[in-house]
């Protein structure tokens, strides 16, 4: 059975809209002198009755958005000060998607090679994870791609291996790649 990980491309957008909404200016002129911030302040988007209408059956009777991440892709998404709470990008986006559709929102911390067969199966409403969108991963589930990245690899600075060539360069020496993602990451030894 094949499931999406947003049920329409749309709700995003709205969602994203939603989100933006309050972010505008009032046209008055901003001070040149900064300012300390001493409180964080964050907002709710308010429900929006189109989208909410959008959102499956059974994901409304249950009243809870459940998303899967695995929070080890800071700033994305990564384990909070507590020790268990998952934060970030991520998980922030998916509270705000949640409220616009007017449901709770839970993240589940749990392995990136995890999430496509959990959200495939129905144990998870939506997968928010820094996942590299795919052709063979878009045949299980769908994609809204909303955030992209580069691949890259680092070295030392000082005393590391001399990079000229690109990836031709790494032979011979080890690499380690973290399981379930596309990227790469030299470990020099």
């Amino acid at each position: 059975m094949r499931r999406q990980m947003i049920s329409a491309a749309g709700l995003v957008t709205l969602a994203l809209v939603a989100l933006t909404a309050g972010c505008g200016g009032g046209g008055k002129k901003s001070s040149s002198t900064p300012t300390a911030v001493t409180t964080e302040t964050t907002t709710t988007p308010a429900v929006d009755r189109k989208v909410a209408r959008e959102v499956p059956a059974a994901t409304k009777s249950k009243g809870t958005l459940i998303v899967a991440a695995d929070a080890h892709y800071a700033p994305d998404e990564f384990i909070g000060a507590d020790g268990k709470t998952v934060v970030g990008m991520d998980p922030d986006l998916a509270k705000a998607l949640a409220a616009v559709m007017g449901l709770k929102v839970k993240v589940v911390n749990t392995s990136l090679s995890t999430i496509i067969p959990g959200v495939s199966s129905g144990k998870y409403d939506l997968g928010m994870s820094s996942i590299t969108d795919t052709k063979r991963r878009e045949k299980t589930v769908d994609f809204v791609t909303y955030f992209e990245a580069g691949t890259s690899f680092y070295t030392n600075t000082t005393g590391g291996l001399v990079i000229q060539n690109g990836l031709a360069d790494l032979c011979g020496h080890s690499v380690a790649v973290g399981r379930g993602t596309m990227l790469p990451t030299a470990m020099i030894g």
